[in-house]
This record gives C-alpha cells, sequence and structure tokens, in this order.
C-alpha cells in the first residue's frame, strides 16, 4: 500500500509543470501614475494629459508576467485595497 502512494506521488510530480507567479513593482518610479500611464500603459508616440489619481500609491503598480501562464507579458496593477 505504501508503494501505491508513493508511485502516485512521483507521478503527480513529474507531470505537474511548475509554472512561477507574477511579480508585482510599487515601488519609484512605479508607484507613480503619470509614470505608469505613460510609459507602461500607453507606450511611445501617445501623449497624455491631464493626470488625476485618487488613492494610495500602494495600490497602483507594475507587474511581469513574462514566466506566468496568465498570456500578458507585463502591464499595471490596480487594486482596491
Amino acid at each position: 500500500m505504501k508503494n501505491i502512494y508513493l508511485s502516485a506521488a512521483l507521478i503527480f510530480g513529474i507531470s505537474n509543470v511548475a509554472i512561477s507567479q507574477i511579480t508585482t513593482d510599487y515601488n519609484t518610479p512605479n508607484n507613480d501614475p503619470v509614470h505608469l500611464i505613460d510609459n507602461i500603459l500607453l507606450g511611445g508616440g501617445v501623449v497624455a494629459s491631464n493626470h488625476s489619481y485618487l488613492g494610495d500609491t500602494m495600490q497602483i503598480g507594475f507587474f511581469n508576467g513574462v514566466n506566468s501562464n496568465i498570456g500578458l507579458d507585463s502591464g499595471v496593477v490596480m487594486s482596491t485595497g
């Protein structure tokens, strides 16, 4: 009986694919709404003005999802706290 559990654990461990989670960064400059909008969200060649943000800077940031399975390489994180 012990061998069955060991065999099942080995099969599950081998067949399970390791996928990491996204990494978030809310340190300067990635906690600045103007930086996130102009450089991350819009990109080059697009100009935005009259930025307005109400909230804590810990509620916004940048994420890197290259090593995850969410299908997005990077982007902006917004939280409601």
